[in-house]
């Protein structure tokens, strides 16, 4: 079973398929729907994420005293 997977995965057949437009489109909105969402996830956490940076960098400043 395992030399059959093999086989298939080593040596692919043609497939003869192209991406039309509508598939870069859709790409495109993915990619610009994960941008934005990574945006407005930092928005709605940019406080604990800024306290949590202080908060290392404060330490890091009271270790090297």
């Amino acid at each position: 079973m395992y030399f059959v997977i093999s086989f298939i995965l080593l040596f692919p057949s043609d497939a003869y398929a192209y991406l039309d437009p509508g598939t870069g489109s859709y790409i495109m909105q993915l990619l610009i729907a994960f941008v934005l969402g990574g945006l407005f996830a930092i928005k709605l956490y940019w406080k604990k994420v800024k306290d949590l940076i202080l908060k290392i960098f404060r330490l890091i400043k009271k270790n090297d005293k």
